[in-house]
């Protein structure tokens, strides 16, 4: 436990019981339970908090004590604040000899109300102990601290950026709410991490920055209140000045002469060598640079000890600087002092040295700021000092032990961490034990004195003389300034238990919700020499009475050494739904959970035959041929083929028998239905046979049985070879063909035809193809080519006969053993298939400046419907997607798109453009390529080509070699009578405007992606992550039919071209383009009506 006290007087010392005969009177109840304390000060409490605080009670005797109850007198019910008691850990009814427990108190403040003293007692089978209570309550202060209070930006030109940090720290008793303060519009605060309520004593860094504008008035002051103003004193001061920028530095004149290197270099008094008349160099001059322009000592304990920063003061100029004093401008003249902490009085330069600033025992709770100013001859500099004076707290803690169980004799080690937890080093005289024969405390590793937020470490040992619970407070401190506290607790015991479950979670799976139960069992061993104990089993669940638990065979509640028990888990869902619990079986080795899950499903018993139907073919008059078909309970609880019954003449010919099956058969398991055919005349039999249902509710299976009678004289029989199983295809059409060979094994000639019975699937069966006569000869044999179309994607199935041409009978023996063979197909759908004309674009060549369009048609060659989104380029940054026809395109149809390359400066564009379906995947994607160049130079018709040697003044002739200088374009750089005109206006440059400054080249033209749906991304390999920007700019065609794309968001593919300087065609592009832009928000309106 951690007890933190303040100041505090008195100190508790370690003592030894007495120990009494055994025929001496009965000690006093003083004499027998001991208190480590008799009064307890609750210190202040705040209104709206409790305060808590504990005090130690010792059974010092030979028996067993019993704890009768906890009193506050007066009790305070009815007053706002008011004192509390109750028992304590490990308190419960009865205190055994030589243990220890605690006794809790509480102040519970509902107001401010000053000074609260109460009387506790203590009763017991022994007498009454009391304890007093004071505390005092005092309101919430709110008080909030700004460190530096005044942030003075100094100069800032106009149009720059200054940033400073302030800090921000809650010096109050509570936490500082709303702690937000507004920008304006040229000082701009942010918070940073900073949280809305501030916990006490805690600090966060703002950051605020000063931004003067044109037209700002040279002085600018902000006064700031953080949070509500009836609340603390969290002000602060944004200062700064706006200044004119500088102005640029003037343009070399090509008339000023330039140094001569030949001559020796200036001596830096700024006067020319030739004409200087003192050619001595003149002194360097300093340059002073502080490493900090702000030293913050943090929160300082009132009275506390001096507090010492230093920040380094460094000449990087070339002359000496000297130091001649330092001034403190503060509040309280007695805080801060500072020194030059033996720096030189000239710091030459180069060199540096450190200053020393200390601050002596703030005498308040309070935020205390100063300025230093170091006085120089190369002028002053600024230090900004700042301190909290904040409550001085002598506080340490300590983590309770609890050695656990330990053998009788066998002594336990451990260490107890002791840490000063407050802001003054905190002494420690003693360490003291109300338990000394079983635990030792060696606290020689601790110093006499342990800075803050230092830790050390106290030895313990721990060594049980019987069978028994034990436990000691530990006391710690130095007796003028309080002590602190822990515990620590251990149990001897002749052996130890070492308890492991089988599990920590268990799945029931799916359950029947019908009100049985589902049991599992949790193994417990105990494979140590002491005895293990459950203590108690507890279960939280997400439904009530869903899960279970039962003692099993853990019904002593004891585990012997080296044995097991089994604790029985149950679940017994009662509605369908996924259930959840949480079983601890606690014990005397430690709790061991256990998860438990459950599936709540519906009861089905059902049951399905091997075959649907069974054709026994021909059978001769007065023969009986059998068959048996494997029936399989398919559902999740035992099916009951008990009954069945026929329907449509099943039972005329037919006998079914179930004799090999049991009464119930369980889930997943199979058994064997006989089924007989005896025809007694010559003709077709059939029906179908149910089985299962009754009273069980068992679902029932059917079983479609077919035979033919014929008489003893001449029999049509054909055995069919081969198999109908056409696999698997890509798209809707034609299978592979399969041949089936027939061969006449009857006594007569067969006249047969085909028949085709579709029971799932788009299927269409051609059985024409082959060499079968139209009588097949007893013995012969022919083939039968067969053919398969689908005609729409899924799996196909169906029944595939040969009958008599003379009553439609099936005529045909099967290797499968039934009266058909199977035909099985699986038509896979093609999906999105896109044909692309011309499969690559290839704008070729194109002058800088122009934007031809190419057109691209699309044809839908799958069999489902592509919905064009939006288009994503790759690496074609030029690339723009202008008009389309493309909406949603059927498998068949056809659409366009046209694709313009905007050629604004030169260099290649190599990429690929892919097209989105709804989903934002890229379905396909085409190569597209472009080159631009630069455009051809015009030329006059009237003017000859070429150089013409003979007109020297031909101003458009740079190759003229009379006039290389050109005095007649006023755009050329080189031209020496218009050395400020860069814009060949006539009219000299603004002020600051370089001479033939290039013109800035206008934003590029984006791209437009066309999109039409709304649908969410969805992202793939081929296109980059939704979350990105990239991908996001690229993408996001949501809002409407075209959507720009951004040049600084693109995807990690695109290549990124820096434009180079336009050309008059680029804005000829931009207005061609602005056009098709409103001609396609134009055709979308349209379409949208439609």
């Amino acid at each position: 436990m951690t007890i933190a006290t303040a100041v505090l007087g008195g100190l508790l010392a370690g003592f030894t019981a007495p120990a009494f005969a055994d025929d001496a009177v009965p000690p006093a109840p003083t004499d027998v339970l001991t208190l480590d304390t008799d009064s307890l000060d609750f210190g202040t409490v705040i209104s709206g908090s409790t305060g808590y605080r504990t005090v130690l009670l010792t059974n010092d005797g030979s028996t067993s004590v019993s704890l009768l109850g906890v009193s506050v007198h007066p009790t305070y019910d009815a007053s706002p604040t008011y004192f509390e008691g109750s028992w304590g850990t490990p308190c419960f009814t009865l205190l055994t000899p030589h243990s220890s427990c605690f006794v809790e108190f509480r102040l519970v403040a509902r107001s401010a109300g000053g000074p609260v003293d109460a009387s506790a007692t203590i009763s017991t089978s022994v007498g009454d102990l009391t304890v007093h209570l004071h505390g005092e309550t005092d309101a919430a202060m709110h008080h909030l601290s700004v460190v530096p209070s005044v942030v003075d930006f100094g100069d800032v030109p106009v149009g720059g950026h200054a940033e400073r940090q302030i800090t921000i720290t809650n010096t109050g008793n509570v936490p500082w709410p709303n702690a937000v303060a507004n920008s304006v519009t040229v000082f701009t605060i942010d918070r940073g991490d900073c949280p809305i309520d501030l916990p006490v004593g805690a600090s966060c860094v703002w950051t605020v920055a000063f931004d003067p504008y044109p037209g700002l008035p040279q002085g600018y002051t902000l006064n700031r209140q953080i949070g509500s103003d009836a609340w603390g004193d969290g002000a602060f001061v944004l200062t700064g000045r706006s200044v004119e920028a500088a102005p640029p530095a003037p343009k070399d004149d090509p008339a000023t002469p330039k140094p001569d290197p030949t001559l020796p270099a200036d001596d830096g008094d700024g006067t020319p060598p030739a004409n200087d008349p003192d050619p001595t160099p003149s002194a360097g001059t300093p340059h002073l640079v502080l490493a900090a322009d702000t030293l913050d000592f943090g929160d300082l304990a009132a009275n506390g000890e001096v507090t010492t920063r230093t920040v380094t003061l460094t000449n990087d100029g070339d002359g000496d600087a000297t130091l001649t004093g330092i001034d403190i401008a503060q509040a309280y003249p007695t805080n801060y002092t500072g020194g030059w902490n033996g720096c030189d009085p000239v710091l030459s330069p180069g060199t540096s040295c450190d200053l020393t600033f200390s601050i002596a025992k703030p005498p308040y709770i309070q935020a205390f700021t100063a300025d230093a100013t170091i006085r120089t001859t190369a002028g002053d500099l600024v230090v900004h000092l700042a301190a909290r004076g904040v409550l001085g707290i002598l506080s340490a803690t300590a983590a309770d032990v609890d050695f656990g169980t330990v053998r009788i004799g066998q002594t336990a080690t451990g260490v107890a961490t002791v840490t000063n937890t407050g802001n003054l080093p905190y002494p420690i005289s003693y360490f003291s034990s109300t338990n000394t024969t079983d635990f030792t405390i060696d606290g020689t590793a601790c110093p006499a004195t342990l800075a803050v937020g230092a830790s050390c470490q106290v030895a313990l040992s721990f060594i049980p003389s019987a069978e028994a619970s034990y436990g000691a407070y530990v006391t710690f401190g130095a007796p003028a300034y309080g002590v602190a506290s822990f515990t620590v607790s251990g149990t001897g015991v002749l052996g130890i238990a070492e308890l492991s479950a089988s599990t920590e979670s268990i799945d029931f799976g799916d359950v029947i919700a019908d009100g049985r139960s589902t049991i599992r069992t949790v193994t417990l061993s105990n494979a140590g020499d002491g005895i293990g104990r459950v203590t108690d089993l507890r279960i939280t669940q997400s439904y009530h009475d869903t899960f279970g638990v039962d003692w099993g065979t853990c019904t002593d509640w004891e585990i012997p050494a080296y044995s097991s028990c089994a604790i029985e888990v149950t679940a017994t869902p009662t509605h369908f739904d996924d259930f959840t619990g949480d079983i601890v079986i606690a014990t005397n080795d430690g709790d061991f959970p256990v998860h438990a899950a459950a599936t709540g499903i519906a009861r089905v018993r059902s049951a399905q035959f091997s075959a649907g139907s069974i054709d026994f073919g021909p059978v001769r008059i007065g023969e009986t041929v059998e068959q048996r078909v494997t029936v399989t309970s398919t559902g999740n609880d035992p099916w009951s083929p008990e009954t069945w019954w026929s329907s449509d003449g099943a039972d005329d010919g037919f006998v079914l028998g179930t004799d090999d099956c049991p009464a119930a058969l369980p889930a997943g398991e199979s058994c064997d239905v006989v089924v007989r055919f005896a025809p007694t005349s010559a003709g077709a039999y059939g029906g179908t046979w149910y089985v299962g249902g009754g009273a069980s509710g068992s679902t029932y299976a059917g079983l479609h049985v077919a035979g033919y009678g014929v008489d003893g004289t001449e029999t049509q029989l054909l055995l069919v070879q081969g198999s109908l199983d056409f696999g698997t295809r890509q798209g809707a059409g034609e299978f592979p063909v399969r041949t089936l060979t027939v061969t006449n094994t009857g006594s007569a000639p067969a006249q047969f035809t085909t028949r085709f019975d579709r029971d799932s699937g788009e299927l269409q069966l051609d059985a024409s193809g082959g060499d079968c006569p139209v009588e097949l000869a007893v013995g012969a044999s022919c083939t039968i080519e067969v053919r398969v179309t689908s005609t729409a994607a899924g799996y196909g199935s169906g029944a595939f006969r040969l009958v008599s041409v003379v009553d439609g009978h099936g005529i045909g023996v099967y290797e499968s053993g039934t009266g058909h063979l199977a035909v099985t197909t699986d038509t896979q759908p093609l999906g999105v298939v896109l044909a692309f004309s011309p499969m690559a674009l290839d704008f070729g060549d194109v002058p800088v400046g122009e934007a031809p369009v190419r057109r691209i048609t699309i044809t839908n060659t799958g069999d489902a419907q592509w919905w064009l989104r939006g288009t994503v380029r790759t690496g074609l940054p030029d690339i723009i997607t202008t008009d389309t026809d493309c909406a949603l395109v059927d498998p068949g149809e056809t659409c366009w798109i046209d694709v313009l390359f905007l050629a604004d400066s030169v260099g290649p564009e190599d990429g690929a453009l892919g097209f989105q379906g709804a989903d934002r995947r890229i379905v396909a994607s085409i190569p597209v390529r472009g080159n631009a160049v630069v455009a051809p130079p015009e030329t006059d018709p009237g003017t000859p080509s070429g150089t013409d040697p003979t007109q020297p003044t031909d101003p458009a002739d740079p190759a003229d070699p009379t006039e290389p200088t050109d005095p007649t374009d006023p755009a050329d750089p080189a031209d020496p009578t218009e050395p400020a005109d860069p814009d060949g206006d006539g009219e000299p440059a603004a002020p600051g405007t370089p001479a033939d400054a290039p013109v800035s080249p206008p934003a590029r033209l984006e791209d437009v992606i066309v999109s039409v749906s709304p649908e969410a991304p969805a992202v793939t390999e081929d296109q980059p992550a939704a979350d990105t920007p990239s991908a996001k700019e690229e993408q996001d065609g949501d809002a409407a039919p075209v959507a720009a794309h951004d040049d600084d968001a693109r995807t990690a593919t695109e290549t990124t071209d820096t434009l180079s300087a336009p050309s008059p065609w680029s804005f000829v592009a931009l207005a061609a383009l602005v056009a098709a832009v409103l001609g396609l928000l134009g055709w979308w309106r349209r379409r949208a009506r439609r």
